[in-house]
């Protein structure tokens, strides 16, 4: 059984587009583009959120061009705990009256209360000016997949943008398909708790080899979210560290200080002099310019099954024992003295 439908731009006026939904924090979140709103010409991102279960809705305009005949489409939306992210293609976000279309990220860290000034994701220089680029966003614990569509090389191939620190940082894009030649074909994306990525679109391929050529239906994934039995060595032998169980997205931040908790081997303190003592043998070292000998310590990190960590902050913390020997100290200042 179903609700009654609920008008929820009837304040506003235009022509409204292409919604998508989210779900995140008790908030309903909805994204569209408009276009003509107060007769203005304009296409323009929007945004409303309701906290009654879609009762009432408290709307947004996020993006609104500086000038008609400019496409800002197809936004796509996604929560991951406060922050939301809305994504769309923009084909003048430089505002040099080029047709260029790019992605364009927006984020709000308080659930939808406020918003950034907006990230540029794709520039111009790596597309081919399609418009129909199609964005989706999918977001878990920092993670942050963005698909788009493209035209390359006659090709209409499928590529993700990728960041794990909440979008502040972002990898260069990566190809997902390979020769897709349907234009016009949005991706669809779902991410777990561990942060493995799924990708469902449509292709006409014949990826699958079948008797007749048609258009299917087609799943993709990331290999592994989290690995296992993840663990890290600072003396290049044997692991110091298992973090199996013990260090992950859900109870991070974890401290390695002595040996036997939080799966450590050996403490913190015996790893890094076996970390020493290795960057010696190994004459990885070098005197930096007030002539103090220092050594590179290498942090390495394994595990038995392929997957990803993400360090979002590391800080060491050490006491240094300031030693002195009283007689010692006592003549040395009476020869200056003297």
């Amino acid at each position: 059984s179903w609700d009654s439908a609920v008008y929820v731009t009837d304040s506003i006026d235009g022509t409204q587009y292409i919604p998508e939904i989210a779900y995140g924090n008790d908030r309903v979140h909805l994204t569209w583009h408009s276009f003509n709103r107060d007769a203005n010409g304009k296409y323009a991102i929007e945004y409303a959120s309701s906290d009654d279960d879609g009762d009432s809705w408290e709307l947004q305009t996020l993006y609104e061009p500086s000038g008609t005949a400019v496409y800002s489409w197809f936004p796509d939306i996604t929560v991951d705990e406060e922050d939301v992210y809305v994504v769309w293609q923009d084909d003048d976000w430089d505002v040099n009256g080029v047709y260029d279309f790019e992605i364009i990220l927006k984020k709000s860290e308080d659930n939808g209360g406020t918003w950034d000034d907006g990230t540029l994701i794709v520039e111009s220089k790596r597309t081919a000016n399609f418009f129909y680029m199609l964005p989706a966003i999918v977001s878990n614990a920092g993670i942050i997949y963005i698909t788009y569509q493209d035209y390359r090389d006659s090709i209409y191939d499928h590529y993700f943008a990728l960041s794990q620190d909440s979008g502040s940082t972002w990898y260069d894009d990566y190809e997902i398909t390979d020769g897709h030649l349907i234009n016009y074909a949005k991706m669809e994306m779902a991410i777990d708790e561990d942060g493995k990525a799924y990708f469902g679109y449509y292709d006409d391929t014949n990826i699958a080899e079948e008797t007749d050529e048609d258009i299917d239906i087609y799943i993709r994934a990331t290999i592994g979210g989290y690995p296992t039995n993840p663990t890290i060595n600072l003396d290049g032998g044997g692991d110091d560290w298992e973090w199996a169980g013990e260090f992950n997205q859900d109870n991070s931040p974890i401290t390695w200080k002595n040996n036997g908790e939080d799966g450590a081997l050996k403490s913190f303190k015996d790893a890094l002099e076996d970390g020493l003592e290795d960057a010696i043998d190994n004459s990885d070292t070098f005197v930096d310019e007030y002539g103090v000998e220092m050594a590179n310590i290498t942090l390495t990190v394994t595990s038995d099954t392929e997957g990803r960590i993400s360090f979002t902050e590391m800080k060491i913390e050490y006491t240094v024992d300031f030693l002195v020997d009283q007689e010692k100290l006592v003549n040395n200042l009476n020869t200056l003295v003297e």
